[in-house]
């Protein structure tokens, strides 16, 4: 059967889960519709929307963390600290120098609200801390007993090397202080972006998963919906019935020659036997078992056979250790009669599923899985299967 069969086919609400709420607002689809024998995109009018971290409006918990701490080191903020620390450092000298007797004052002190300014405001505020020291220091300290206008004038010697000691010291602070506030903005707005982009990908990585979700769920009901229900695409461990994981297989043999699938073949002959098959379903029995134990040697690099007996059921699980079939190449590879790739199921697939009475599939870069299920009831084409499935519905 091949994928054309789908412009004969009105899907079924099961088949398509299709969900339209237009009433409340809402519509949500995971639909198909015919389009010149090719499979139509997926339609999701209402899927749920990451925040985007673009947006104006978004902020990530970091960047609030970031707005917390600008409130700290705000220029109001640093300035009032500094202009605090001036008056404190001043008031803390002149007491020192009364205390203690001693005339040359401690203005090592004026270090610290220079630094402070340097790191709070920048270069600039630290240059215009050192400043006020400097004033500071020629009105309440090296003032040389003048008053008012005449501090304009210069200062003797020993007051004017104090003077200059203590303007390189204060810029000096200044500048280093600044330099280092400012390579550590630079850090901090690096660290910023690179949270940013750490965002952005795993936003998108999401996204990529959801898509991916998305389309092998349409793969996986259009498979089911135009095989009549016959095949199943599933994920690799939902492969088995709940009913067979709980028991232990009645064969389990490795597949890594064609003497093995042979052996195989064997083994299920007489299974057919013990079990009064026809010779019909005999024969899809093991044809279908040795395509999928073929192309697990041929095409999957080996792997292993597991079969579960129950009444008049068998069931045949085979296992790859191959790259898996291309999501590009599943739906042709799967449907399409002849058709084949160097690493697909070609026309083998075709003749397994014409075989078998139920069969699921699990493919991904870590392998393919093949459950066959066939019964010794009269096997029933994929035709009659559809047309089956949507007279009942």
């Amino acid at each position: 059967m091949s994928v054309e069969l789908l412009n004969d086919i009105q899907p079924s609400p099961q088949s398509a889960s299709v969900v339209d709420d237009r009433n409340h607002g809402k519509s949500r689809s995971k639909n198909f519709e015919p389009k010149s024998g090719k499979l139509a995109a997926i339609s999701e009018t209402s899927q749920p929307s990451l925040p985007d971290p673009l947006s104006p409006r978004y902020k990530t918990p970091s960047k609030v963390l970031s707005s917390v701490r600008d409130i700290f080191v705000s220029p109001a903020v640093g300035s009032l600290l500094t202009v605090g620390l001036l008056t404190l450092c001043t008031w803390w000298i002149l007491w020192l120098r009364e205390f203690t007797g001693y005339e040359r004052p401690y203005t090592i002190l004026y270090l610290v609200p220079v630094a402070i300014a340097a790191a709070f405001l920048g270069l600039r505020g630290g240059v215009a801390a050192s400043v006020a020291v400097l004033l500071l220091t020629r009105i309440y300290l090296f003032n040389d007993h003048k008053h008012g206008w005449a501090l304009l004038s210069v200062p003797n010697l020993a007051e004017g090397l104090e003077l200059t000691t203590l303007a390189m010291g204060t810029l000096a602070i200044a500048a280093v202080t600044g330099r280092l506030r400012k390579t550590l903005g630079y850090l901090h707005a690096s660290h910023m972006r690179l949270e940013e982009i750490n965002h952005r990908l795993a936003a998108t990585n999401q996204r990529l998963v959801d898509s991916e979700e998305q389309r092998r769920t349409f793969n996986s009901e259009v498979l089911l919906a135009v095989t009549g229900g016959k095949l199943n695409l599933v994920e690799r461990d939902e492969i088995l019935p709940q009913e067979l994981t709980e028991r232990a297989p009645s064969m389990d043999q490795p597949l890594k020659t064609p003497l093995d699938a042979s052996r195989l073949r064997q083994d299920l002959h007489q299974v057919a036997v013990d079990l009064h098959m026809d010779v019909e379903r005999t024969a899809d029995l093991l044809t279908s078992v040795s395509e999928a134990a073929t192309n697990a040697i041929k095409h999957g690099g080996g792997g292993a056979a597991r079969v579960w007996i129950e009444d008049t059921l068998v069931c045949v699980l085979i296992e790859d250790n191959g790259t898996g079939i291309a999501p590009v190449h599943l739906a042709r590879a799967t449907l399409e009669k002849g058709y084949s790739t160097r690493i697909s199921l070609g026309m083998g697939f075709h003749l397994m599923l014409e075989a078998t009475d139920a069969l699921t599939l699990s493919t991904s870069e870590k392998g393919t899985s093949i459950l066959l299920q066939i019964t010794n009831k009269p096997r029933i084409s994929e035709e009659d299967a559809i047309l089956a499935k949507y007279m009942r519905a």
